[in-house]
C-alpha cells in the first residue's frame, strides 16, 4: 500500500531541472547581473543564490568566474554571427560595412544588453578569458581597420583607433534603446548618420563621398 504522506511529499517536490536548463538559467542570471551592475565583478555564491542553488552547484558546471563569463559571451557571439555580423564586414565600402555592422550590433545590444562590452572593457578580467569573444571582436575590428587605412589613408594604428571609436556609436545607441530612453528607429537612424559622417569627415579630398551619403548642411 502506498504511503499517502510520502506520495504527497513527492508531488509537492518541484521537478529536478535538467543540466542544460540549469546552465542556461545561470547564464541568464550572469547576463542580467552584468547589465544591472555594469561591471564584471560578481561572486559565484550570488549566482547560485539567484538560481536557487548553492555555490557548489555553480562550481559543478563552471570551474571559475572566467569560464562562466566565457559561456555568457560565447552566447552573444553566436547571436551576432547568426545575425550576419562577420559576413557584413566582408563586403562593400568602409561606410557600407561600418553602418551595416553597427546596425547589427545596435539591434543586438537593444535586445540582449551590453554584456560583451562590459566584460571586454575590463582588461584585468578580459585578458583571462579563453572563449570566442576576444578573437571574434579583434577579427571584426581588424578587417574594418584594414579597409579604413586604405580608404582614409591612415596608418595602421590610426585606423585601429578610429574603428574602435566608431564602435562606440552603435554600442551607446543600443544601450539607450535597451534602457528605454531611445526608440530603435531613432537609434538606427543615429547610427547611420553619425557613422557615415565620421568616416566622410576623414576621407581625403581626392576620394569621393560614398554614393549613399549626402554631405551634411553647413551651419
Amino acid at each position: 500500500m502506498t504511503n499517502p504522506t510520502r506520495s504527497s511529499r513527492a508531488e509537492a517536490r518541484p521537478p529536478r531541472k535538467k543540466a542544460s536548463d540549469r546552465v542556461a538559467e545561470m547564464l541568464d542570471i550572469v547576463d542580467a547581473t552584468l547589465n544591472a551592475s555594469r561591471t564584471a565583478n560578481f561572486s559565484m555564491k550570488d549566482i547560485g543564490t539567484a538560481a536557487g542553488a548553492s555555490r557548489a552547484l555553480v562550481y559543478a558546471y563552471f570551474d571559475d568566474q572566467c569560464q562562466l563569463l566565457d559561456a555568457v559571451l560565447d552566447r552573444h557571439v553566436e547571436l551576432l554571427c547568426a545575425a550576419g555580423l562577420d559576413a557584413t564586414v566582408a563586403r562593400g565600402t568602409l561606410t557600407d560595412r561600418c553602418v551595416a555592422a553597427g546596425a547589427i550590433y545596435l539591434r543586438h545590444v537593444a535586445r540582449h544588453g551590453m554584456a560583451l562590452e562590459i566584460v571586454l572593457r575590463e582588461k584585468p578580467v578580459a585578458r583571462h578569458l579563453s572563449g570566442r569573444a576576444r578573437p571574434f571582436r579583434a577579427a571584426i575590428l581588424r578587417r574594418l581597420a584594414t579597409l579604413a587605412a586604405k580608404e582614409l589613408a591612415m596608418s595602421s594604428n590610426e585606423a585601429v583607433t578610429f574603428v574602435q571609436l566608431l564602435a562606440v556609436i552603435p554600442g551607446d545607441a543600443g544601450r539607450l534603446v535597451y534602457e528605454g530612453t531611445l526608440s530603435l528607429e531613432d537609434g538606427l537612424e543615429l547610427n547611420d548618420r553619425l557613422v557615415a559622417a565620421s568616416i566622410d569627415s576623414l576621407r581625403p579630398a581626392s576620394t569621393p563621398l560614398s554614393p549613399a551619403v549626402e554631405p551634411l548642411p553647413q551651419p
